[in-house]
């Protein structure tokens, strides 16, 4: 309760920017962008103050372009942390897999990243028999670990530093 009153003392009952959505229609309308592109300070304020279909088009397309965005700055902080924490790990990854299973495919776009971000990584495709694809048995040296199930970029380093560690 408290925390609730902090904030709306804080926020004077306002969840965008001050004056930013004219809920009462007493200020002038904000004019759009050409051919739907808005900045980020009038998105909402746009959209909000005047729903129009093209607006609506609009606010869509820029949400779709600022995610798109924040997927990029994501992957690129991805990349670091995992460079980072492998350091200079030599590992082979024995993958299993089938080309029909749809796991599969899946585990094939993370194992492309990972060994173009970790190019100490080496993939070759297990020959043994397994009971349920994908599976990955990281190797550093005489050390294993093994992946059942589909495995993140970050299960991939976990398994690669369990493995240096052991």
């Amino acid at each position: 309760m408290q925390v609730m009153v902090f904030c709306a003392l804080v926020m004077q009952g306002r969840f965008h920017a001050k004056d930013a959505i004219d809920f009462w229609g007493t200020k002038k309308k904000p004019e759009a962008k050409a051919e739907g592109v808005m900045d980020e300070a009038k998105a909402a304020e746009i959209f909000v103050n005047e729903p129009t279909v093209e607006n609506a088009a609009a606010y869509l397309a820029w949400q779709r372009e600022r995610f798109r965005r924040i997927q990029e700055a994501q992957a690129k902080l991805l990349e670091v942390f995992i460079k980072e924490q492998v350091g200079g790990i030599k590992a082979t990854l024995v993958y299993y897999s089938t080309p029909d299973c749809p796991y599969c495919k899946s585990q094939d776009r993370i194992l492309e990243r990972v060994t173009k971000w970790l190019p100490l990584v080496n993939v070759r495709k297990g020959t043994d028999q397994v009971e349920a694809v994908p599976v990955i048995v990281v190797e550093v040296g005489e050390k294993r670990v093994r992946l059942d199930g589909v495995a993140t970029e970050l299960k991939i380093v976990q398994a690669m530093r369990e493995a240096n560690d052991k």
